[in-house]
């Protein structure tokens, strides 16, 4: 099942493992702003606002759904600016520095080193640049979403050897997704 992206008003996803299809449009800002609320009541480095804004750009940007964006972040860091993964990811959707220094480079957002990915914004923004290239390169969620995860060139080593990811990883961003825009229970798991 994929999750078709664009800027389209209106698609139809799959959420693939959980095996639910539902009908969902773009969420308006406010819809964005109460899930985010919900998620992460009191921010520190940034306000509410200023990640809605940035939300609001990575949708026309990239046509990726805030919500979609937001439950990776939430999955990568449980939405922690100063988070750090044990292969060294930084920020809220858990980023590898190299990773994150080319993408900019290349997209044209600002980068001061490493410590960029420590502001919640930026780290939106080449994250949400990054998972939109992966979904173009692979062309289906659960594919675009375990590359996010396990990185491109692991997943295409997979692939060639006749394998399919897991899926775990896109179950549960799909279930952090599935909760923000349905207002069930978010998830009680720990970040990996």
């Amino acid at each position: 099942m994929t999750l078709e992206y664009g800027r389209v008003g209106f698609h139809w996803f799959a959420v693939g493992i959980l095996g639910v299809f539902a009908q969902v449009a773009f969420a308006e800002t406010s819809d964005v702003e109460t899930a985010l609320v919900r998620m992460a009541p009191a921010l520190r480095e940034v306000t509410h606002e200023e990640v809605v804004s940035a939300l609001t750009e990575i949708e026309a940007e990239h046509g990726l759904d805030p919500l979609l964006v937001l439950s990776v972040a939430y999955h990568e860091s449980r939405l922690r600016a100063r988070a750090r993964g044990p292969s060294g990811a930084l920020g809220w959707m858990q980023v590898r520095p190299f990773v994150a220094e080319d993408v900019a480079r290349r997209r044209g957002i600002p980068w001061r080193g490493p410590a960029s990915l420590y502001d919640p914004v930026t780290n939106l923004r080449i994250g949400a640049a990054y998972l939109a290239e992966l979904f173009r390169d692979f062309g289906e969620q659960q594919l675009a979403l375990a590359a996010y995860n396990m990185g491109p060139t692991a997943l295409r080593r997979l692939l060639r050897q006749g394998r399919r990811p897991r899926g775990r990883y896109a179950q549960s961003v799909l279930a952090i997704y599935a909760a923000i825009a349905g207002a069930g229970e978010l998830p009680d798991e720990k970040p990996r």
